[in-house]
């Protein structure tokens, strides 16, 4: 299972050759839930961060900003916490 977070421009389109191309089982959120309308199309499933983090064998991440990325990685809702060993 693979989970995706930021699901914009680039991260929509990466992630829907992974579901397309790998056949991969994907989990996606995105902070505009419209933006990943595409990829629940083609069979993705919309979860919250938390939901992804703990299901997921492997996690990506497709986020603007480095401070973006540490509040959703480090935050007080951070996946980090939420991951498989």
């Amino acid at each position: 299972r693979v989970g995706w977070i930021g699901t914009g421009v680039m991260g929509a389109h990466m992630c829907k050759h992974l579901m397309t191309k790998g056949k991969y089982i994907t989990s996606v959120f995105n902070r505009t839930k419209s933006k990943a309308d595409m990829l629940v199309e083609a069979g993705a499933t919309f979860k919250t961060p938390k939901e992804i983090a703990q299901e997921v064998d492997y996690l990506f991440l497709m986020l603007g900003y480095p401070h973006d990325v540490e509040n959703m990685v480090l935050g007080e809702e951070g996946v980090l916490q939420w991951m498989k060993p």
